[in-house]
This record gives structure tokens, sequence and C-alpha cells, in this order.
């Protein structure tokens, strides 16, 4: 279970160990010494330092039973945390609470593609990982596992992969990816897109103009929307795509839709009739806009594109 911290801009989809070897500058390989990346120590380090003209840049690697043969090289020991730093600055990422082979990790450094680098990347966020990425443009990875990530500031690109994943994208304008398994994906702030893609997903795009795809699968998919001022009336409304009418539902049960009164007042379901306190829906060729009234004046105080022309029922919604 990978436990993964971010302080400045990452990008995991386009991970390059051999950089370190490219732009090699300087080893310190220390045994037995306990050495501390953020809260843990660790009994053998490998430290190495990459200057390309531009970026100058140190990993550590932390581990137990690291053997170093005469020129260096890392040949056996476990790998269990590993910290990318500024040289003399501070800490872009650290990645703990995981195992792998230390010459696996090594070996992959050795070569320039960087698929045997994402395989061993894979393997450490095998496990049901946690994540919280910098205020920067995030791009990060969960692999399998339960993940739960967060994108914090910046626009990020978020994937959970296999697993019943949470992601929280923050502010900005993120994008963030499901994939397979029961998935929670959440936008928050900013003009996000959301795509569940397999399995039964729940989508919150929060405020902004947001984009949530359910997925094409037979799953049903919940699309939540808290408050009417999260989607607004016009161009810039929330779009739903891929929803399947008596599969999917539209979640409205959070909205007052009586502002006037105390508590939680409960939709009506007007269907393509416009009405006091009530959801209707209007039919177009590319698609249906879902409209609703929060103040009594039968005009709509928000609406929700649903990107097919489908007959919506008081089923499909949660009101």
């Amino acid at each position: 279970m990978a436990t993964v911290k971010a302080s400045h801009q990452v990008d995991s989809l386009s991970l390059d160990l051999n950089f370190y070897v490219r732009n090699f500058y300087e080893e310190f390989p220390y045994d037995n010494v306990y050495f501390r990346f953020g809260e843990k120590a660790y009994q053998d380090v490998y430290l190495i330092n990459g200057y390309d003209g531009y970026d100058d840049l140190v990993l550590g690697i932390g581990g137990s039973g690291l053997g170093f043969d005469a020129w260096g090289d890392v040949v056996g020991g476990t790998v269990t945390g590993i910290v990318e730093t500024f040289y003399d600055g501070p800490e872009i990422i650290s990645i703990q609470n995981f195992s792998i082979p230390a010459a696996r990790l090594y070996n992959a450094a050795l070569t320039y593609g960087n698929s045997d680098d994402r395989a061993v990347f894979s393997a450490i966020m095998s496990g049901d990982d946690t994540v919280g990425l910098s205020a920067f443009n995030d791009r990060f990875e969960g692999f399998s596992g339960h993940d739960r990530m967060w994108g914090n500031g910046g626009s990020d690109t978020l994937i959970g992969g296999a697993g019943n994943d949470i992601l929280s994208g923050g502010s900005g304008h993120d994008r963030l990816v499901g994939g397979d398994g029961a998935d929670r994906l959440a936008g928050t702030t900013g003009s996000d897109i959301l795509d569940g893609r397999n399995g039964t997903d729940l989508l919150d795009g929060g405020t902004g103009r947001d984009r949530l795809f359910g997925g094409t699968d037979a799953s049903r998919d919940v699309f939540v929307f808290r408050r009417a001022a999260e989607t607004a009336v016009g161009p810039q409304r929330d779009g739903v795509m891929q929803f399947r009418a008596g599969q999917d539902d539209i979640d409205l049960s959070l909205i007052d839709a009586h502002a006037g009164r105390g508590g939680n007042q409960v939709f009506a379901f007007a269907g393509t009739t416009a009405a006091a306190y009530s959801v209707w829906y209007v039919r177009h060729a590319e698609g249906v806009v879902v409209r609703g009234d929060v103040n009594g004046n039968k005009t709509a105080d928000f609406e929700i594109w649903v990107d097919d022309a489908v007959r919506l029922g008081a089923a499909d919604f949660i009101l």
C-alpha cells in the first residue's frame, strides 16, 4: 500500500528513470546508516545526482539489504521508499510503504525505453494506495488496487486504473478517469472532465462547467449534483454523457426544491412541462436539457445537458 506525497509538479505518465543514467553526475551508496526520508528511516540508501544543464535532481532509494558491486551498481536488496528532490533544494515527491527488488528498479533505469519503468511503477502502485499531489498541474496513475487520490491544486490528470478508486481533482480544470471498478470521482472546483469507464461509478463534478462520462458498460452510474448553483442555465451548463435511461441515475436529492422553505424539499417530476419546484426536460435533436425550478416561477434555475435524445422518466432521477 504505497503512500505518495508530491510537493512539486509530477508526471508519472512520462516516468523516465533513465534520466539519472543519461545525466549521471555523482552517486552515494550508504550501508547501515538509517537515512530518513520524511517520516521513515531506511537502513540502506542509494543517492544518485542527475544534471542535464537545466534540471539538477537527486533520486534517493531507501530499503534494506542493498548490495553494491565494485562499481557501485545495485545488485541486491529490497527497496521500500523512493524520494526525488531538487539538488540542495526541496522535495519533489516521495513514495513509501511498498516493496520491490532493488535490482529490478535499478535495471529498469539502465534502459532508454519506459516500458520497464512503467512495469516497475505498476508493481509499486499495485496495492490500495494513498496519493496526495501538488498545487501544480500533475499527472498520476494509480494502476491496480483500491486507490485514494487527491489532485489538490492545479489542473490535474488522475487515472485510477483497476479497483474501486476515489479520485478528487481539487481546484483547477481536472481530468479524472476511473477505469475498471466502482469508482467515486469528484471534480470539486473548475471545469472538469470525469470519466468513470467500466463499473458502477459515482460522478460529482462540483462547481464549474463539467463533463461527466459514465461509461458504455451495463453498470449503473450515478451523476450527482449538490447545489443548483453548480450547473448554469444556458451554454455553461454541465453535461452528462453516455447516460442510459432506465439504468443510470441523475441525483438531485441534495438540492432543495423549495429554496424559500426550511429543510430539503423533494422535487416533483413534471415530464416535459415546466412546473414550480419541479424537474422537467426539453428534447432536442442532439440531446436533452434537464431543467429545475427552486423558486416557484416555473423557470429554470439550473440546467443539465444529457447528450442523447432519450425519453426520461421519474425513475431516471433521485429526487
